[in-house]
């Protein structure tokens, strides 16, 4: 599965914004990659989008890209605006402040598109021992 985060505003840096953040978490080394996105114009911030996709290779990937997502936030300045999109769905949030509230939301919400959406299941018992 495969994670599109769209960032727009101070967040879509290329020094400091959350793409450079990602490719400097090692557990995402060759997760995280650049999706070309066209700008809507303008002479306004928020209106340069960064495209980044990050391949979920397993849960470990998943934990660190919510880790990862959750220090750049309480880390970074204010007003950025990302989306989030994978096969379950799509999570968009405007951050104004890195308040506890917000990044508890923000957290929730990616957590939702991108946790494994039924644990593992435990072992059957072996029907081929015998019980004596």
């Amino acid at each position: 599965m495969e994670a599109h985060i769209t960032v727009r505003g101070e967040g879509a840096a290329p020094d400091g914004g959350l793409l450079d953040w990602l490719r400097r978490e090692p557990e995402l080394r060759g997760c995280v990659k650049v999706e070309p996105r066209p700008s809507a114009g303008g002479d306004d911030a928020m209106a340069v989008p960064v495209g980044i996709v990050v391949s979920l290779l397993g849960q470990p990937v998943a934990y660190a890209l919510l880790r990862s997502v959750r220090t750049w936030i309480e880390h970074r300045k204010p007003a950025v605006e990302f989306e989030v999109e994978t096969e379950r769905g799509r999570f968009h949030y405007k951050l104004v402040d890195a308040s506890a509230g917000e990044n508890a939301e923000v957290i929730r919400g990616l957590t939702d598109l991108i946790r494994d959406p039924q644990p593992p299941a435990a072992p059957a018992p072996d029907s081929t021992a015998s019980s004596g």
